[in-house]
């Protein structure tokens, strides 16, 4: 084919281009070489590359506006919760003020972040006072002060762990709280259990006293409500707490106090005089200042007012005539006059309701643990003819082995029980409670006092800090082996508990000795030994085996072997709580000296079981004794009642009990002092010591030393008058020719132990 490329006109070949004889046509296109020299792909390249480079743009700020407002939905949530924190902790007004002295100082706006990080760094005094700074500070001539302490609340806390503590302390508060929004009344603060609160500020109330009045009566009810309904959740003696309310009027300094952990803050004589009125008032009742009573009076509400009768002598004040407060309607006037019978069956069933609650959690891990299985037929077991329950004690509890144990418990179902098998504990429980006698201690309310200890020792057993290299599959048997088993065994845990309830049923509020000399059949019955003990645990078993509690057994034991170790491990814990048998003294000091002193025999499982035995029994015996190694109000609460029933007490059953009616060999009153103290020296104190060397209970047993230590060295300087005054509160209520008792020969419920024998 012919190259024409140098061809640029078609004359230089000869031909006509102008013909009408010839037409014809030139087709020109390129070579292959020509081809290849001009064609090219890069309009193509080019356009998809900037089509990339398109998409990747819009991409790309679609990312940058989610990123953008993932930022500010940050900002702003940090922004809320500063926001929050800031009016939680100030008044709005005051907050507002907060927030613009901030924002004046942010000069080169900077992100809400750092000007919130700036702004804890001003609270915090960090930035020091500036030259023409004004502190944040005003005076409020109209204001109301409240202040509120729970009355027994230290002694309280000390039988509780610190979670029911704060549960107690965050419901009361938070109820407060909502009061507080309600009525218009700012919170100030609280410390440890005290609530203080103010009306008037920081926006005027004309009626301020008014408004802090209600405020205080609507907090007293809900208070009286609230540890009601926590009993069954916190345990006894919640349902007695009460709480002490102070009110004052008048000017006072308010503003914010910049340092560490800035607040609002209060200052000046009237929230002097408001602390005052709480702190010298009366658990359960509202006390008014002479101030607020005017303004109250002013308001047209003396009907709310009544003068106290007795003189009130205030730090700093010298004698002042203050004011109850009383709102209440006619229909709550009735409610007090309840008679007081019917306010102790009340209270009766709200420590039955809460010991139901503690069992069943227990009995939801057992039937957990059994991957929730049912025998066949309901287990019951009766101890063997002319065996009584003393020769069943043993010097070593067999407790299973790791192995043999069912870790099903980690997802309890807390509804994994029949209602029957509910109704049934509650009715068993309920059946143990009408049993006890009406002493005034060994009766159903010191069995709660002492499950509620056991209940709180055994959640103190701790986990030690082990070392596993990221290999857990050995972390429960570690655990297993430091509690010596008796964590790993919902069935034992329970034991302890039932123990706890069932362990002074029908006692008759006298010794052993003075028992065997009233019930000599009794006292044959069961050898002159241990006979209260036994006699409480043959009751409250027989009442487990009746037909009426077949259910609740089905869920309690699988297994024949399951009702014999539950049998084992009650039978060794309620004959523990029998601290004056020589035999069985004698028995667990052997046992603790091969366990913790000498050389063990018999190998690991061997080990695991006495040790766990020894703890087990402990636990029943401190928490028997609990009260001496809780806080003083609550050693003293229960020291009175044992010295008044060893004294003069009185039973359902038996009418007038101990010395006066003749059933104790001394009067309680000639060697009460010096035998508290000898009970401390060579039992509780020793007792104590021991429950820190078994190194299971952590911190707990750190608690109980210093409790006895520190009631010891008190009942060392106040017990003689202590005694004294009880003596007299006695004789009072016993009235003219109390002074008959016939004296017989026996011992006194305090005797006096050896150290040895501890």
């Amino acid at each position: 084919m012919a190259d024409f490329s140098d061809v640029s006109d078609g004359s230089q070949l000869g031909l006509e281009l102008e013909t009408e004889d010839c037409p014809y046509s030139i087709h020109v296109y390129p070579s292959q070489a020509f081809y290849d020299d001009y064609h090219t792909n890069a309009p193509i390249i080019i356009m998809l590359s900037v089509a990339i480079i398109f998409v990747f743009t819009v991409v790309m700020f679609i990312i940058y506006d989610r990123l953008v407002e993932k930022r500010n939905s940050l900002v702003v949530r940090k922004a809320t919760t500063t926001s929050n924190i800031v009016t939680s902790l100030f008044p709005k007004s005051i907050a507002d003020r907060l927030m613009q002295e901030q924002e004046a100082k942010d000069e080169h706006h900077q992100s809400f972040i750092s000007a919130n990080r700036r702004l804890r760094t001003y609270l915090s005094g960090g930035e020091g006072k500036r030259v023409g700074q004004e502190p944040i500070a005003d005076l409020f001539p109209n204001a109301s002060c409240f202040f509120s302490d729970i009355a027994g609340f230290t002694a309280w806390s000390s039988t509780r762990d610190p979670a029911q503590v704060f549960t107690l302390l965050q419901t009361i508060y938070q109820a407060f709280d909502a009061i507080a929004l309600r009525r218009k009344v700012f919170k100030v603060e609280t410390v440890g259990d005290s609530y203080v609160a103010v009306a008037g500020i920081p926006d005027p109330q004309p009626t301020h006293a008014v408004i802090i009045a209600r405020f205080a009566w609507d907090c007293h009810i809900k208070f009286n409500e609230l540890v009601k309904e926590m009993e069954v959740e916190l345990g006894p003696d919640t349902g007695d707490l009460q709480m002490r309310f102070g009110i004052n009027s008048g000017p006072i300094t308010a503003g914010v106090l910049l340092g560490e952990r800035a607040r609002f803050q209060l200052f000046g004589d009237t929230v002097n005089m408001a602390s005052r009125m709480e702190c010298t008032g009366v658990p359960n009742r509202i006390q008014v200042s002479q101030a607020t009573a005017e303004l109250l009076r002013e308001a047209g509400k003396s009907s709310w007012l009544t003068q106290r009768s007795d003189v009130v002598h205030a730090k700093g004040k010298g004698v002042l005539t203050t004011y109850w407060l009383n709102l209440s309607s006619g229909a709550e006037k009735v409610a007090l006059l309840v008679p007081n019978s019917s306010q102790t069956f009340v209270k009766q069933t709200r420590m039955i309701k809460w010991m139901v609650e503690v069992f069943l959690e227990h009995i939801n891990a057992i039937y957990a643990s059994r991957n929730y299985k049912l025998p066949e037929k309901p287990i019951i077991y009766s101890p063997k003819q002319n065996k009584i329950t003393l020769h069943e004690v043993v010097e070593v509890i067999c407790l299973p082995s790791f192995d043999l144990l069912g870790h099903g418990a980690g997802n309890i179902c807390q509804t994994a029980i029949s209602s029957t098998a509910v109704d049934q504990l509650c009715d068993y429980i309920s059946n143990i409670a009408s049993l006890y006698c009406q002493n005034p201690f060994h009766n159903f309310e010191h069995a709660c006092h002492v499950t509620m200890a056991v209940d709180k020792f055994m959640k103190r057993i701790v986990n030690p800090n082990i070392d596993v290299d990221g290999d857990h599959s050995n972390v429960a048997s570690h655990l297993h082996d430091y509690t010596h088993g008796i964590n790993s065994d919902p069935l034992t845990l329970f034991a302890i508990v039932f123990s706890a309830l069932i362990h002074d049923v029908d006692h008759r509020g006298v010794s052993n000795v003075q028992l065997a000399k009233e019930e000599k059949e009794m006292a044959t019955m069961y050898h002159n030994k241990s006979i209260a003990e036994q006699n409480s645990l043959d009751i409250a078993w027989d009442l487990l085996m009746e037909l009426d509690y077949s259910e609740l057994r089905s869920y309690l034991f699988c297994t024949e072997a399951d009702i014999l170790r539950f049998r084992q491990v009650i039978v060794n814990v309620v004959l523990a709580t029998d601290i004056f048998d020589k035999e069985l003294n004698d028995l667990r000091k052997a046992r603790w000296d091969k366990a913790f002193s000498g050389e063990l025999e018999g190998g690991t499982k061997y080990f695991n079981d006495l040790r766990a035995t020894i703890v087990i029994e402990h636990i029943i015996q401190a928490s028997d004794v609990s009260h001496t190694m809780q806080h003083w109000h609550v050693y003293r609460k229960w020291n009175e009642k044992l010295f008044k029933e060893m004294y003069m007490g009185k039973g359902l059953k038996l009418g007038t009990l101990a010395f006066k009616a003749g059933r104790m060999g001394a009067d309680p009153s000639t060697f009460w002092y010096e035998g508290e103290i000898a009970f401390f020296d060579n039992y509780i104190i020793p007792l104590a010591k021991k429950l820190k060397d078994c190194n299971v209970f952590g911190v707990s047993s750190d608690e109980c030393l210093n409790y006895a230590t520190m009631n010891r060295a008190e009942w060392e300087e106040r017990g003689d008058q202590i005694t004294k005054e009880m003596i007299a509160k006695l004789a009072k209520e016993l009235g003219p020719g109390s002074n008959d008792g016939r004296a017989q020969e026996g011992i006194g419920g305090n005797v006096v132990l050896k150290k040895e024998d501890a």
